[in-house]
């Protein structure tokens, strides 16, 4: 499911990059005859490429970790792309080229608010090299609970760690072959509707396979990160 989710909000990405580009290749230089093809090809099909952005956006609205209907700038994108449809076909009765005007900055509109929604959901996150220095490192990441006895200290290990806010506080608790549950006990992660489904579902995957080598949740990747650097840390220190 989270691949499948994955791949649509791509397809919704390269729908609406294909869509918007067209008012720049109207505008390219007339020696660059190949951008006046492909401006021809793609006008020919932007009327079906806007009704499809439409369509794919709200099921990747419905299936996100977002509420369709919650105030998200993924939303408010969607909003703009129901109303660039509207213009359109409501073209006739607005005087002269007032609806090409209006499409024009619906279609500005639209494209900002996709720009935000994506650094919102961290596919585009602004500082990223700085806010991942101090994430897991490759040793803790390919880090395996072997199956065998006295591999670990028994006993319970909290560990503080930042994800997408500071100091989130987990709780781990080990047997001597295996991690038996892992809680967040504090953090400061910022909207539920980002956060919530990975601290239930990061945790459930690592127990389940018994390794932070688990797919992060869709659109909280800091949060994910943030619980499994945590694990990781607890496994290195119950290591005999």
């Amino acid at each position: 499911m989270e691949l499948f989710k994955f791949i649509l909000a791509w397809l919704c990405v390269g729908m609406a990059a294909f869509s918007l580009v067209v008012y720049f290749l109207k505008r390219s230089p007339k020696r660059f005859i190949r951008l006046h093809d492909l401006d021809r090809f793609l006008r020919k099909r932007h009327i079906g490429l806007g009704k499809s952005l439409v369509v794919l956006g709200t099921l990747h609205g419905v299936l996100s970790s977002f509420s369709l209907f919650s105030l998200n700038w993924g939303t408010v994108a969607w909003i703009f792309s129901i109303l660039l449809g509207v213009n359109f076909y409501l073209r006739k009765k607005l005087q002269g080229r007032r609806w090409v005007w209006l499409h024009r900055a619906l279609s500005l509109l639209f494209a900002a608010t996709l720009v935000v929604h994506l650094i919102e959901v961290d596919v585009l996150p602004i500082g990223l090299a700085d806010r991942m220095q101090d994430s897991v490192t490759e040793s803790q990441e390919a880090a395996m609970v072997e199956d065998v006895e006295g591999a670990y200290t028994q006993g319970t290990y909290q560990v503080t760690v930042d994800a997408y806010g500071p100091d989130m506080v987990v709780e781990v608790t080990m047997s001597e072959e295996s991690i038996e549950d892992i809680r967040v006990i504090s953090h400061n992660e910022c909207k539920f509707s980002i956060y919530g489904p990975a601290l239930e579902q990061i945790p459930a995957r690592i127990l389940g396979s018994q390794s932070v080598e688990v797919d992060d949740v869709s659109g909280a990747t800091y949060t994910s990160e943030g619980i499994k650097e945590a694990v990781s840390i607890a496994l290195s220190q119950a290591q005999n």
